[in-house]
């Protein structure tokens, strides 16, 4: 009888491991419009102040989006980790100026510590400036199901702009990212 539940249990988490593997590689097909507003997700800032492998990969993917879109405007959002000595805002603002983006195209949200604050300090600042609510999402292509819901629930039209993880850290980040849906999901039902 323990093994026909342990049975159960596992083909369960399976399946729902499935389910979410689905959403996450289903959510990178979701080309934005012209008039979007690009909206750059932050993620760890090195010790050095530079920025990590996967900061780097979506500074580089922003970049050749804004580049490709001349008239778009982009908020980096991203605030100060305790463990980081500048905002991810600040270095994704640096650095997409070095790849020859204006900084008036720039705007900086550097508050906010996870997902949902991005996505709802980003919102008021595109309220405020009266910014197009369609959001090109630019984030680790893992990432992208949950950056849409969570920007959904803040009022923006989210498009997927995915920047390609970095292979050898793609376990981690996407078993990371089946742990953060499933809780996203729980909170969302209850």
């Amino acid at each position: 009888m323990a093994a026909w539940i342990l049975t159960g249990i596992m083909a369960a988490g399976l399946a729902w491991c499935g389910y979410l593997s689905f959403l996450i590689f289903s959510a990178t097909g979701n080309s934005p419009p012209d008039s979007a507003t690009v909206l750059v997700l932050g993620c760890k800032v090195d010790a050095d102040g530079g920025p990590s492998l996967s900061l780097r990969s979506r500074i580089e993917k922003a970049a050749e989006y804004l580049q490709e879109h001349p008239e778009a405007m982009c908020i980096v959002s991203g605030g100060k980790g305790s463990n980081e000595p500048v905002s991810e805002a600040s270095v994704m603002a640096q650095e997409l100026e070095e790849l020859g983006i204006a900084p008036e195209r720039i705007i900086q949200e550097d508050q906010s510590t996870d997902t949902q604050e991005n996505m709802e300090y980003s919102a008021r600042m595109i309220e405020e400036l009266g910014l197009s609510r369609e959001v090109a999402v630019v984030t680790d292509d893992y990432h992208e199901f949950r950056a849409g819901e969570l920007a959904k629930n803040a009022g923006l039209t989210p498009y997927a702009v995915p920047a390609e993880s970095v292979k050898y850290l793609f376990p981690a980040n996407y078993g990371r990212e089946l742990i953060s849906m499933t809780k996203f999901f729980i909170e969302k039902w209850i």
